[in-house]
């Protein structure tokens, strides 16, 4: 009887995963200017946990350089991707953390590019 809630459960849980997201969950924080280049571009992957999260940060830090462009494209083009978002510095300094997750039970893949002078 256990398994069969199980079952239904996980079958509930896939049916539901693919109606809502259909859409990657790209992230972007420009400010351009003339003469920009690419500082850093780093994938980010990382696979699923069964019935669970799973997580990254990122830091990058240059001290001869301010960040103009933080670019994260998430790879997974069904909606299954995780999320991405600044925990530190950012546009206008020379250093950003950022922080991914998933959703559940779901991995992510991620290539960022950071773009300054």
């Amino acid at each position: 009887m256990c398994t069969i809630k199980i079952s239904v459960l996980m079958l509930f849980y896939l049916l539901v995963s693919e109606i809502v997201g259909e859409e990657r969950h790209n992230f972007s924080d420009c400010q351009s200017e003339p003469g920009d280049r690419l500082l850093t571009e780093k994938s980010i992957i990382r696979p699923y946990k069964f019935l669970g999260y799973t997580s990254s940060d990122m830091t990058y830090s240059n001290p001869d350089a301010r960040i103009n462009c933080i670019q994260v494209t998430d790879q997974k083009e069904n909606g299954t991707g995780g999320y991405a978002s600044i925990v530190s510095g950012g546009v206008g300094h020379n250093n950003v953390t950022l922080h991914f997750e998933s959703q559940f039970s779901r991995g992510f893949s991620f290539v960022v590019k950071i773009y300054g002078q």
